[in-house]
């Protein structure tokens, strides 16, 4: 086996494709860690004492989020919200004692929320009343507007300054591909991490691709939650 490109003392078990570094796994952490807080310093996404709620779902990509912000930002100032969708099969209570024992690990209080409970209908509800209607709509639509302002009122309810939420960087090329075969300009330009928000408090943090976020992720704990709903076919990013 090669030996790491950065502490060249120790066998590599990484392969990065984008750099083309071999990287022993200590190194692979800090490569993902130091590029992440890069991004955030780049474009001034966290002040100095904010409080900043983090968006929970138990997937490799949240998980990782959680991960990395409470060892370069004080725990303290941290929160984490999972949002219940209401999903068949999607949100099992084993899922959400994982997520709440693992952000506990880290220092960080998770506040779960129901759609049901906060807007009177589950995703599931939502998309079977738009079947009834006749209505052909994505149930990744239901799930995104109200996962989002579910998210939004809970921080402003909390009084958290801002909101982080985690993405990967093949879903941040997935959407710039869709948009550009579409010829949608504005939806392009709203990929761009200063874009206008409806929400300032909204900060979407991303910088590593979805199988280092993957590997990283089983490195870092021995659960993680299934990343796709009943619904995943049918998802389209936009």
């Amino acid at each position: 086996m090669p030996l790491c490109v950065r502490c060249r003392a120790k066998e590599a078990v990484v392969y990065q494709l984008h750099t083309g570094d071999r990287l022993y796994r200590v190194c692979f952490i800090s490569d993902i860690i130091a590029r992440v807080s890069r991004e955030i310093f780049r474009y001034g996404m966290i002040r100095y004492g904010d409080r900043i709620l983090i968006g929970i779902s138990g997937g490799k990509d949240s998980f990782v989020l959680l991960d990395i912000l409470s060892q370069i930002y004080d725990p303290s100032k941290l929160g984490g919200v999972t949002v219940v969708e209401g999903i068949e099969g999607y949100n099992m209570v084993e899922h959400l004692e994982e997520i709440r024992r693992n952000a506990s690990q880290r220092g960080v209080d998770i506040h779960v929320i129901s759609l049901k409970d906060l807007w009177g209908a589950s995703v599931n509800d939502m998309v079977r009343a738009s079947i009834a209607k006749g209505q052909r709509i994505s149930p990744c639509t239901y799930c995104g507007i109200h996962r989002r302002k579910s998210i939004n009122l809970v921080a402003r309810e909390l009084g958290y300054d801002r909101i982080a939420t985690a993405h990967n960087l093949d879903d941040e090329a997935q959407k710039i591909l869709i948009n550009i075969m579409r010829g949608d300009i504005d939806r392009l330009y709203m990929n761009h991490p200063l874009r206008p928000r409806l929400s300032k408090l909204f900060i979407p943090i991303c910088k590593s691709c979805e199988l280092q976020l993957k590997t990283l992720g089983s490195a870092r704990t021995a659960f993680l939650r299934p990343g796709t709903s009943q619904y995943g076919a049918s998802a389209l990013l936009s």
